[in-house]
């Protein structure tokens, strides 16, 4: 790989040949204005083959060439931290010792330049707040300040506050259980530095911050949340996260300072590339054997999970449950509603957000990149979500029996409120910005005038974000350099907002979600969308209510029996691998209405929707009807970046009523064609519901509080399986 990339490079060819190209030709305003980190990922990997192989010729000559480099980026265009990008200072310390004493004062003698007026972002802040993917992406700087160890320049205060920080970061960015507070690509994206400064402080202490306990509980949180699904991806949330894979290359390097570790065996066997491209960071070719040979085989591709199925993340507000391990066919249930939000960050507006995954798909899925609700397992009101920025949720109840995992949380403060960038919220309160916050001046501006006039922000006064900021300001400390203590503007005020929901084990396992959502007294438009992959096809969808009319000739009045209501309706979906009614045949008229509609096959994955409850409308002509839909995922929240950005197409299926609450009730059934379907009746009040499979019934009992929350109670086979009744608020 290292000589394949290094020939196309040497040779003009490709974006890091031509760069390359002005590297030789001494040309640095052009070198300057093309990726040339690239060109020292290549020559750094170079350098570390010609080492291993004894060809001191060779890696002079690239150490000369690596001099050259320097020289060319040491330019005020060039950041400080671009200078001591990762690729940068693995060129330096493979090439370093092969320079020629005088190229190598010079390189040297710019880094002390450099370093003379940096600090690494991180280091001015207070320990709690240090756990957010900046933190690890300036990683490189601290790692790189050790090429001038023994130097009269070199100040051990700078190393150490530097090494405080990464300390910080793995004991508050990953909670005790090991989730991260963002999705896990933002996480990952920096781990190959960070492991290398994990490294080198640990070889000068006696500290093994590979043994640090909120770190190895990664692994856990990659259990967790790996989908049962023959493609092996993650579902975390927030940006990037909702379908993530991990990278090799740290699960590699990990793997040598825990060589006992089998669940990075595991996960490492899953997400080896089937074919090599590019060259690997020169660390990870210093730690490992070089799998390409066949990068599977080299590792235990199953494993044997002693893991509990279930798991709540007290810290984090996560819960995960799934009907067993090394199972592709395995149910998996993901309840999100994260009440640790202290700062903005890159999370959705998701609070109270479920996936679901079955019989070796994704069903319900979670939007990559898009922040709004619309794009989430969460309601809308009249088309509005919960604010963006996210506030936090707060978590009512839990429970995990062999029977039923259920989680209850409180989503009212999410709609009622959102978070402001600093500059943004200052600007609404008169105070002018500088030049480079011009754009968050305009957003306070059109708050202000356009959207919100009248409402001013304020510090946000929940008690665990004051515990978080009291005490802390002093200087002036900002996140991400932009933000203090949060400040809050009034949203969309809802009168309440609860949703309960979870997994509902045994033969037939299921999901039933309750939500009690309510604006105020007037209709509006409730709404929920369940994000789902573009190959979901709706095969069938029809009232549950059981309609018949009063007069033999099938006409005069429609009758409604069942104790269903218009608006309770189920939908059967399954994948486009369904067979599809031809139009090539001879059809009768009804038959013809029918052309290109999916009928399902035996043995595929299905899944059945059933809308148990819900609001009835005022006026049924206005009710929802339920609909799966192709659309483009667009940003059109003109009050953050990216306004218009596509994450592409995208398809949902929407279900809602046009009331004055949704009070919504449904069940989500994964199987295979040709399983028992469930039977579901309700009792004359309406407030006791059966839910019958073969040999299995379950019977779940709510209670609407005077605050709206609706409490449940579960039992099967008359064995009470959990009473929220008894705990609820």
């Amino acid at each position: 790989l290292i000589r394949t990339e290094a020939e196309k490079m040497r040779s003009g060819k490709g974006r890091t040949g031509v760069t390359f190209r002005a590297l030789k030709q001494n040309d640095g305003g052009k070198f300057r204005s093309m990726r040339f980190g690239d060109v020292a990922g290549v020559l750094a990997a170079e350098a570390f083959l010609a080492d291993i192989e004894g060809d001191n010729a060779k890696l002079k000559a690239i150490a000369a060439e690596a001099a050259k480099y320097f020289e060319l980026i040491d330019d005020e265009k060039v950041t400080t931290e671009n200078f001591f990008s990762f690729n940068n200072v693995q060129l330096a310390d493979f090439t370093l010792g092969a320079m020629t004493p005088e190229d190598r004062e010079k390189t040297l003698a710019r880094m002390e330049k450099r370093y003379s007026t940096i600090w690494m972002e991180g280091m001015e802040l207070p320990s709690p707040w240090r756990m957010w993917n900046h933190i690890p992406m300036r990683f490189p700087v601290t790692l790189g300040y050790y090429l001038l160890e023994g130097r009269k320049s070199f100040d051990q205060r700078f190393i150490d506050r530097g090494v405080e920080v990464l300390r910080d970061y793995l004991f508050y960015c990953y909670s005790p259980d090991g989730t991260s507070t963002e999705g896990m690509n933002y996480t990952f994206g920096q781990s190959v530095p960070m492991l290398m400064l994990m490294t080198a402080a640990g070889r000068r202490s006696d500290v093994n911050y590979f043994a640090q306990p909120h770190f190895n509980a990664i692994t856990r949180w990659m259990d967790y949340t790996l989908s049962p699904n023959p493609l092996n991806l993650y579902q975390t949330g927030g940006d990037t996260g909702s379908i993530a894979c991990p990278p090799w290359e740290m699960l590699l390097i990990w793997k040598t300072f825990a060589p006992e570790n089998k669940a990075l065996d595991y996960h490492a066997s899953l997400n080896l590339p089937e074919s090599f491209r590019g060259i690997p960071p020169v660390a990870l070719l210093s730690y490992i054997t070089d799998p390409s040979g066949n990068s599977k085989s080299a590792l235990t591709a199953k494993r044997d999970i002693s893991l509990p199925v279930d798991r709540f993340d007290a810290e984090r507000g996560n819960l995960n449950s799934r009907s067993g391990w090394n199972d592709q066919d395995a149910v998996h249930f993901v309840l999100e509603a994260r009440h640790d939000t202290r700062f903005i960050s890159h999370d959705h507006s998701d609070r109270g957000n479920f996936i679901l995954e079955a019989d070796g798909r994704i069903w319900v899925m979670d939007g990559w990149r898009s922040t709004q609700s619309g794009h989430h397992a969460v309601f809308t009101i009249d088309g509005r979500g919960q604010g963006y920025f996210p506030t936090p949720a707060q978590w009512l109840d839990m429970v995990i029996t062999p029977e039923a995992v259920f989680g209850a949380v409180d989503t009212k403060y999410c709609y009622d409120w959102m978070w402001l960038h600093s500059p943004t919220a200052e600007k609404m309160l008169g105070i002018e910005q500088p030049d480079k916050w011009q754009f968050y001046a305009s957003v306070g501006d059109k708050l202000l005038d356009k959207y919100y006039p009248g409402e001013k922000p304020e510090r946000d006064p929940l008690r665990k974000v004051a515990e978080y900021y009291s005490g802390r300001l002093d200087g002036n400390p900002l996140i991400w350099q932009e933000d203090t203590w949060p400040m809050r503007l009034k949203h969309y005020p809802v009168q309440y907002s609860f949703r309960t929901a979870g997994l509902v084990k045994g033969k037939y396992p299921y999901v039933l979600v309750i939500d009690d959502v309510k604006k105020d007294d007037q209709e509006h438009l409730y709404e929920i969308a369940l994000p789902m992959l573009h190959d979901v096809e709706l095969s069938r969808s029809r009232t549950l209510a059981s309609v018949e009319t009063n007069n033999p000739k099938n006409i005069g009045v429609n009758i409604i029996s069942n104790r269903r209501k218009y608006g309770d309706y189920e939908m059967l979906l399954g994948d486009s691998s369904m067979r599809r009614v031809s139009s090539n045949r001879k059809l009768s008229m009804g038959e013809t209405q029918r052309t290109g509609q999916f009928d399902p096959v035996k043995g595929k994955p299905m899944l059945l929707v059933r809308v148990l409850d819900h609001r009835e409308p005022v006026d049924p002509k206005l009710g929802v009807l339920p609909r799966l839909e192709s659309y483009e995922k667009l940003k059109n929240d003109d009050l953050h970046q990216f306004y218009l950005r596509s994450m592409g197409i995208g398809k949902r299926l929407v279900m809602g009523t046009r009331a004055d609450e949704a009070n919504f009730k449904m069940l989500l059934y994964p199987h295979r064609h040709g399983d028992a379907l469930p039977e579901t009746e309700w009792n004359a009040e309406r407030n006791k519901l059966e839910v019958k499979f073969p040999g299995q019934t379950d019977v779940f009992e709510f209670k609407k509080l005077a605050n709206g929350r609706t409490l449940v109670k579960m039992s099967r086979n008359g064995k009470v399986i959990f009473d929220f009744g008894n705990t609820g608020k």
